[in-house]
């Protein structure tokens, strides 16, 4: 079978570390001191981690001191809402069936432990909430909101600000999965009315295992994990200043060029959409088709039952998935897609999400060898 060079398409899961990146870290492993330590190697890391941390603050116009460095949004996120319960009071917690599953699964599973309610804003097919829900809720008890900013596996965007203030309007704390927001959006906590929210490096061209968590400064008793003391006490352990370091230039580098990736990512994916019909290929778009949806992620449902189309396709080169790669690998449909109608019997999904790396050439190549698989 005839290759060709990878056609990477599959950058809600991960992205490419570019050189810029790269050579930070290469450099800053000469920094090898422990940020906690009194020398002057153990100074010299930790200004840099905190060179980091302002870096990130300023590009999230939020300050220094609420931001804290973790391994990524899933640890960010367990921990907020273990947090919230055991710290701040929560009384329920309100989410939507859409979340990504290091929300899901650590809300029924931190609900279940405490015995306090777990509510879920229902959605139409589309994957719309019905955010009309949530301030009855809101009256009720003493809550904390986890709804997205943009869902991860078929590119719907929230009313996050308006959550957000609904939120504070009756004293409720709001966590906000920004995962696929930072570095894709001039995105600011603070205008979106959050309590917390996350972000992972590896979204956003860093490495993986670093991220960070935000807090408003305003939330108080808030904890995380106990140890040494690191991260103004909220999260123990010795933090990787290599990575943090690598973060904040990721970041920085990303929205230095945010509004012509922006723009380049729109065009191509109307390029896309259109040359799957020019090609005859039968699909529908999944999710909310305006031009509210992110530009980067677009996912589409084949007509017709094709079980081995992403493995066909990837021994073309071709890196798709088939929804969200947080699963262990697993090629499993995600059980999201239940509550948007999906007949996997009648219907291969398939999501191709773009970078500001992606090319128009690639967006072509896979058309054409998309068209060929599935006429084969």
């Amino acid at each position: 079978m005839q290759t060709h060079p990878n056609i990477y398409l599959d950058n809600a899961s991960t992205t490419v570390i570019p050189k810029e990146v790269r050579d930070e870290i290469i450099d800053k492993f000469n920094a090898y001191g422990n940020p906690s330590s009194p020398h002057h190697l153990g100074q010299q890391a930790k200004a840099d981690l905190e060179k980091a941390r302002s870096g990130i603050a300023q590009n999230l116009k939020v300050l220094p001191e609420e931001i804290i460095f973790t391994s990524g949004a899933t640890e960010g996120i367990f921990h907020t809402i273990l947090s919230s319960v055991l710290d701040l009071g929560v009384k329920q917690i309100i989410t939507s069936p859409l979340e990504h599953p290091s929300v899901l699964n650590s809300a029924l599973k931190i609900c279940t432990k405490f015995s306090i309610p777990l509510h879920h804003l229902k959605c139409d097919e589309r994957g719309v909430l019905h955010c009309e829900e949530l301030e009855p809720l809101l009256q009720k008890r003493k809550s904390l909101v986890c709804v997205m900013s943009i869902q991860n596996e078929f590119g719907n965007r929230y009313p996050t600000e308006e959550i957000g203030a609904m939120c504070r309007r009756y004293e409720a704390y709001y966590l906000c999965d920004s995962v696929q927001s930072i570095g894709k959006y001039f995105f600011y906590p603070k205008d979106h009315h959050t309590s917390f929210c996350v972000g992972s490096g590896h979204k956003f061209h860093a490495p993986k295992g670093i991220g960070f968590l935000y807090k408003d400064r305003s939330v108080k008793g808030f904890s995380m994990q106990t140890g040494g003391g690191q991260e103004r006490g909220i999260r123990g352990g010795t933090e990787n200043t290599i990575y943090a370091w690598a973060l904040n230039q990721a970041l920085t580098l990303s929205l230095s060029e945010l509004p012509a990736s922006l723009k380049k990512a729109s065009d191509l994916k109307e390029s896309l959409l259109l040359q799957l019909e020019e090609q005859k290929i039968p699909f529908r778009q999944l999710g909310d088709a305006s031009p509210k949806s992110s530009p980067w992620i677009i996912t589409i449902c084949i007509l017709g039952s094709h079980p081995l189309l992403l493995f066909k396709l990837s021994l073309q080169n071709v890196c798709v998935s088939g929804g969200s790669s947080c699963g262990s690998g697993t090629q499993k449909t995600s059980p999201i897609y239940e509550h948007l109608h999906i007949d996997s019997s009648k219907e291969t999904l398939m999501r191709v999400s773009l970078s500001k790396y992606t090319s128009t050439e690639e967006i072509t190549r896979f058309v054409e060898i998309l068209s060929e698989t599935l006429s084969k």
